[in-house]
C-alpha cells in the first residue's frame, strides 16, 4: 500500500543523506 511505498522512499532518502553527510564531513576534515 501507500504506507509501505512512503516508508521505502523515506529509507532511501535517509541512506542518501547518510552518504552525503559522511562525504561532507570527510571533505571538511581535509580542509581543516
Amino acid at each position: 500500500g501507500p504506507y509501505v511505498k512512503s516508508f521505502a522512499i523515506g529509507g532511501v532518502v535517509l541512506i542518501l543523506l547518510y552518504f552525503v553527510i559522511k562525504k561532507w564531513t570527510k571533505k571538511r576534515k581535509n580542509l581543516a
